[in-house]
């Protein structure tokens, strides 16, 4: 299967292409592909400089970060430098990366982690071209928008379903407002993304299954969102035909490569989809809820997602059927919605998701802010129209 997929992602991209979708220059795919690094990272440098980005205690191991050194020597970089980073990238900690960048004197920025690793790299690849802070720049925050100028950046995913290395926008923390926002701008779209499978091998369970749910969330949401296109529906179902057997496989056996080619070929297109449809409800909250609670990401999506598909059942039932439908790995039919969604809450037990958000805790007061901060981007492409009031209702259903 997995040598199919790797046919089936070049298709997909020559079709998001065709049809004038946001992608990245090149994408390589592929267990193994990782080798290809020395051969692609050259051409995109002049200085062969480069300055690489990593987890401080991610799944990355200290023999794939050699690796990566290795290539890069091979190629003839003459320096490569390193930045790691414990969580999700806040506005201080993209300042430093943006400055220590520009003091090592790096020509090509690369990130070698999870989503949030890719989303700094991207970041920093932009702020490393431009004066002051990152704050500067964020959506709904700032007042300043990139000029164009970037480094050119290389994406590899270490994690699949953030879709990460697919985007040109980069979530960021804003700690002190207790909210996250996106820079954005095509220049920052990474210029390479190699997903190699191989590299989410050693990733627990627990993350596998959480971040797996957050690219199954995103192809659902983009999938039935108000700006969604008969593109994006298409690239999408195409993922959802594949990766509910790969995070299963995943969660029974942790080596199984062909399992991880399969939720990592959904995660990559699933980043193809919401860079071009937007998503909805899940993620508005997850933004939200995100900048008040250190909870990850994906859990969140996880949890959200069969509710909020009941919530927005009857506003798309074409798109949701046949979303729905593809997971299940059958053709569409009636009953197709309620089994869907059924189908994600057995999908959650069997990876130990809880069934709601109990377990976080909100107070009335909390909800009211957390609802609040929900109304961004993401928000405004749910197929059902959202207000705050509504979104506090939808909460206490949940919490």
């Amino acid at each position: 299967m997995s040598a199919e997929l790797n046919d089936q992602m070049n298709a997909c991209l020559e079709f998001a292409r065709s049809r004038q979708l946001n992608v990245p220059e090149q994408v390589i795919f592929g267990n193994e592909s990782l080798a290809q690094l020395a051969e692609r990272a050259a051409p995109l440098t002049t200085g062969r400089r480069a300055f690489i980005l990593t987890g401080s205690d991610s799944a990355l191991s200290a023999g794939v970060l050699d690796r990566v050194d290795r290539l890069l020597a091979e190629s003839g970089f003459l320096k490569v430098s390193r930045f790691a980073f414990h969580g999700e990238p806040d506005v201080p900690t993209v300042d430093r990366a943006a400055t220590s960048c520009r003091q090592e004197g790096a020509d090509l920025v690369i990130g070698l982690g999870g989503g949030s690793v890719l989303d700094c790299a991207k970041a920093v690849a932009g702020m490393s071209c431009h004066a002051g802070s990152v704050f500067e720049y964020l959506e709904g925050v700032g007042s300043k928008t990139l000029s164009g100028l970037a480094l050119p950046s290389i994406a590899i995913p270490t994690v699949s379903g953030t879709g990460a290395e697919m985007t040109r926008n980069a979530v960021i923390s804003v700690t002190d407002r207790r909210v996250k926002r996106s820079l954005r701008h095509q220049s920052i779209m990474p210029r390479l993304a190699i997903v190699d499978p191989a590299l989410t091998a050693t990733v627990p369970t627990t993350v596998t299954a959480t971040s797996g749910m957050d690219g199954v969330t995103q192809l659902i949401e983009s999938s039935v969102s108000a700006k969604r296109r008969p593109e994006t529906i298409e690239l999408a179902l195409r993922g959802l035909r594949v990766v509910r057997e790969g995070l299963i496989r995943c969660h029974t056996h942790p080596g199984d490569l062909d399992g991880r080619a399969r939720v990592a070929f959904a995660s990559s297109l699933g980043g193809i989809c919401l860079a071009n449809s937007g998503l909805g409800l899940v993620h508005g909250i997850a933004s939200g809820l995100g900048g008040h609670r250190k909870i990850p990401h994906g859990l969140i999506c996880a949890v959200l997602l069969p509710h909020a598909l009941k919530y927005n059942r009857d506003a798309v039932p074409a798109e949701l059927r046949a979303s729905l439908a593809a997971f299940l790995g059958r053709s569409e039919s009636a009953s197709t919605v309620d089994d869907g969604i059924a189908g994600i809450q057995d999908l959650n037990a069997t990876l130990g998701i809880p069934a709601d958000l109990s377990f976080i805790g909100l107070n009335e007061s909390e909800i009211e802010e957390v609802a609040h901060d929900s109304m961004g981007s993401s928000m405004s492409g749910n197929p059902v129209p959202m207000t705050v009031e509504s979104v506090v209702e939808f909460l206490k259903r949940v919490c």
